[in-house]
Order: C-alpha cells, then structure tokens, then sequence
C-alpha cells in the first residue's frame, strides 16, 4: 500500500482509534523505551487490549509478554514495532503476517542515516504495497489519540482532549505542542509522527484528519518534502473544511541541513513552498509559539467579516499595546461610534478613555465588562473585539486566598463574590461571541497561570477550546491569521 494520495477511504482509521494494540520490543528493563512505551500504552485509560512481544515470561503492568505476535493468537489492529534496526523488516513481515491491520515502525536509523537505510525503507514501502498493511514510519515517535485515551508513543505527555491535531516530522514537536496544550488548558485531538515516511506521508494523513469529527484545526510540521504538489493540494483540500496551520523549517541553510540529517527530508525551496500553503489557504507560522497561538484562534473563534477591531481594557497601558499591535498587523481600529460612547457615558464614571481602545481605569462592576463587549458587538461597527483583563479576578481571589489574611473576613466572602464574578465574565464573553458570531479575543498574562489560579476562568474557558492569550502581541498575530482564513475561505466558497 503506496502513500502518495492512493490510499482507501478509512484505511489509517486503525491508527487512530484501534480496537487493539501490540508493542513489539516490550521490555521490563528500568530506562528502556521498551518499558516506557508499554507504561504509555497503559497509563490513560485506554480501553482496547494492549499485547506485549518481547522476553517471553516477563510481565509489567499486569501485560504477559509473548514471545512473538504468532504467540498471541489472536487479531490485532495496531503493531508498533521498537526492536533494533536490523530486526524491523522481520517483525513487519511477522505482523503482516498476523493479520495486523497496521504498523508503525519507531525504530530509526533508515534514510536518515544513508543508502543502506534507504533501501531498508523502500522494502518497507514494497510490503506495504503488496499486503495492503499501512506502515508509518520509520524513525517516528508514534500516535496520540485523546479522544480514545491512546498514547502509542514515546513521550509521556497526554494532553487534555480538544480540537487541535498535529501532524508532524519531528516526534520532539509533538512532545512540545502536548505540554504547551498542558500548560493553557487547550486541548488536542491527535498528534501523529510520520517520521522518514517510508509509505505513510503526511499529505496522507492530513487527508484522513481533515474528515475527523474530533478535530477542528491541523496543524502541520515539516522539515522537509518528496512531494510538494502532493502536499500543498492536501492541504489546500483540507483547509476548504478544517483550519491548517503549517511551520515549515529549514529557511536557512544550516536549517535545511539539519532537518536532512534529522529526518531524511529532501529540503524544499522554504518560501516557494510557504507562499504555496499560504495561497492554499494554510496559515504560515514563523515561529512554534505562533504555530500554537493560530491553531488555537482557529479551531474555536468565529470566523471575521472584515478588519475592524474593537479593544477593551481595563487599564490604559494594555490598550495602547494593544492599538500598536492592531495598526501594525494591517487590521483597522475604527472610532467608537456616538451611540456607544453616549451610553457610556450614562453608565461609566467620567474618567473613562471614550473612545476605542476603550479603558474602563479600573471602574469595572460585576456585570460592566459583558455589557460593554455586548455594547460593542451588537454595534456592528466591529468584525473583532479584544478584551485585556480577562481572569484579573480570579488572580486576586487566589492572592487573596493564600495569602496570611485569607480567611480572616470579611476576605473569605470577597473571594466567594470574585469566583461568582469570573464565572459569570466566562459564559457573557462565551455568550457574546455565540449571539453575535463575532470572536471576543481574551488578553491576560494570567493564561501563564493556570495551574496556580483555583477554579480559574481562563481554565474554563481553556476547557471550551477557547485560549486565552498572554500578550497583547500574540493574541493580535493570531486574530490577524483568523482574519486571512476568513477572507480564503469566503474567495475559495465563490
């Protein structure tokens, strides 16, 4: 089974969500992946059977290891295969052989490291072909699955469930992706190591993850490409339904020779190829950081009708960051109109900024924040609305909380109210966007806390998919590609 667009409808579904997984080259040796691999398996829940192959006898984690996959006697639907380079076109054959439905090889040292790895990849490429097994792989680090609590890989981390997929060439990429997912609270759906993509490339798999129901953005991650047209039109197909978001490295030259040497990728002319995902309506990231933050606004923010930009504040110097960063990004920051400011005026103390940014100088009531944003959005003079503050409540309740007068009233009572405050700010900004299908961009360095604040509202709202950005800076980057998927999507509809 040859990669390249040819495959079945359905035929990497096994991958993703297998009834049944065996890992073979188990170990029960401390510091082995063998070992650590099998206790990922195990560790999340997990709810199909998970078969060990390796030193027969052994057993880890309530798993008895079989001596070889004819041993277990029965179908399996996953095989990763982690046994030394010289033994891995022996256990394929031996999983094809059992019926395996797929196979993802782990093991490296293939094209990455010459010609004699090179043909052990073409051979691989050649079974596949001729049993109709998907292999993915060589030198991958594996699948995660959130949404079927299935971790066949060798990083520990499991990131909360959500709706962004990586697809990537790099197995560390994915590791960082998961604990950026941990430390916002933004779920993930899948991450998939192609690896050198003996047979299994990634225009494959973005095919099968842009018709996942549990996936809302991919991203993509690439080193380099054999097939660039190949690639580009997958995306391009993709981006027609599901967000993508693409980093490609290798702008330089000793970027390209590392990703070379990393992968086996065949380096690409870096902007030929970034212009061509762009036109295909991808998002191009320049940095990881911003990877994440434009696979986060899309894969929950209403799509925008136009440029203008509306800022909320609760302190002035926010909201000049704020404006610089709106201007420079060629997105508009149009006046507020007389309606609004007259109502303002009727509701807000006199030393309020009037006019956008709005600045509220810390003159903010329980319910002044959702009736502003609603104020503003139901203006229609804004297609983009960013509110700096979100989550400086729940902040105070948790210095408040810990600190020496805690629990001395009346501060216990104050902290109740606090936590009654954010959680009604959560469902208005949440209501806002719904009602009026405008995204509502929320601004806090507090996103870099969510671990500290108990029962934060940035978390809450981390739950829904919804990030909230930690700078100004970031949270205009990625409304400005929200902004240029917008305009793709409503050309591409013509």
């Amino acid at each position: 089974m040859s990669s390249r667009g040819g495959l079945a409808p359905g035929a990497l579904a096994p991958f993703f969500a297998p009834s049944s997984v065996a890992l073979v080259g188990a170990s029960a040796t401390p510091g082995k992946w063998g070992l650590f691999v099998l206790h990922n398996l195990m560790k999340d829940g997990y709810a199909g059977k998970v078969y060990a192959v390796g030193r027969p006898g052994v057993e880890v984690f309530g798993v008895p290891f079989a001596g070889s996959l004819a041993e277990i006697g029965a179908p399996v639907d996953l095989v990763l295969v982690m046994v030394p380079p010289a033994a891995v076109l022996g256990e394929v054959r031996a999983a094809i052989a059992a019926k395996a439905r797929a196979i993802y090889v782990v093991t490296a040292g293939f094209g990455e490291t010459g010609a004699g790895g090179e043909a052990v990849e073409r051979e691989l490429a050649r079974l596949s072909a001729e049993s109709g097994v998907p292999i993915m792989g060589p030198n991958g680090q594996g699948i995660t699955n959130t949404h079927v609590d299935l971790c066949a890989q060798m990083s520990f981390t499991m990131p909360p469930r959500g709706g962004i997929a990586l697809v990537t060439q790099s197995g560390n990429v994915g590791v960082a992706l998961s604990n950026l997912s941990l430390l916002f609270g933004v779920g993930m759906s899948t991450i998939v190591s192609t690896g050198n993509a003996a047979c299994i490339d990634a225009a494959d798999v973005i095919d099968h993850l842009a018709g996942d129901k549990d996936t809302r953005v991919i991203t993509v991650y690439v080193e380099g490409v054999r097939d660039g047209r190949r690639l580009v039109d997958a995306i391009a197909a993709a981006a027609a339904r599901t967000p993508v978001v693409v980093m490609k490295v290798g702008s330089t030259q000793e970027g390209r020779r590392a990703a070379t040497s990393h992968s086996g990728a065949i380096a690409s002319d870096w902007k030929v190829f970034t212009d061509a995902c762009a036109a295909a309506g991808a998002a191009v990231a320049g940095t990881f950081e911003e990877l994440w933050d434009a696979a986060c606004i899309l894969s929950a923010f209403p799509l925008v009708k136009g440029r203008r930009v509306g800022i909320l504040t609760l302190g002035g110097g926010m909201g000049v960051i704020t404006a610089d960063c709106v201007a420079a990004s060629g997105l508009q920051l149009p006046p507020l109109p007389a309606p609004i400011m007259e109502e303002l005026d009727r509701t807000l103390p006199a030393r309020w900024s009037r006019g956008n940014p709005i600045d509220l100088v810390a003159a903010e009531g329980p319910t002044t924040v959702v009736d502003v944003l609603t104020r503003m959005a139901q203006s229609g003079a804004f297609d983009a609305l960013v509110f700096s503050g979100f989550g400086e409540n729940g902040m105070a309740r948790t210095v408040i909380e810990t600190g020496r007068l805690g629990r001395v009233s009346p501060m216990p009572e104050i902290c109740e109210v606090l936590g009654m405050i954010e959680a009604a700010l959560q469902r208005g900004v949440a209501d806002v966007m719904a009602r009026f299908g405008i995204p509502v961009v929320p601004v806090s360095e507090v996103a870099y806390m969510t671990g500290i604040v108990r029962d934060s509202v940035v978390a809450a709202h981390a739950r829904e998919g919804i990030m909230t950005f930690p700078t100004p800076e970031r949270a205009v980057r990625a409304l400005r590609h929200l902004f240029d998927y917008s305009v793709w999507r409503k050309e591409a509809r013509r």
